[in-house]
């Protein structure tokens, strides 16, 4: 099951103010929408633990991208967080 973690933060501490990805709104359908959004990039990681309620490794992409201070990637650049970020169970490919 997918969560939306700056959706939980954000009805626990109010809204915060992050990057979310430019789309159009290709019909509505009831309360949903159907939205197109431009390519873009995701980046990913693996529960360590394989307990999702360990924050392992959201902390992990939170380190490379420099929310904690000094970005722990190759170049030390620092990378806006946007949103949504998405944790769900981890699914075995084969």
């Amino acid at each position: 099951q997918n969560l939306n973690i700056v959706g939980m933060v954000s009805s626990i501490l109010g809204k915060i103010d992050v990057e979310t990805p430019k789309y159009t709104v290709q019909q509505v359908v009831g309360k949903y929408e159907i939205r197109r959004y431009p390519a873009g990039v995701a980046a990913e990681t693996k529960h360590a633990s394989g307990d999702a309620s360990d924050n392992s490794s959201f902390r992990l992409l939170a380190e490379y991208i420099g929310v904690f201070g000094n970005p722990a990637n190759k170049q030390s650049q620092q990378i806006a967080m946007t949103a949504p970020v998405m944790t769900d169970e981890a699914e075995q490919i084969s």
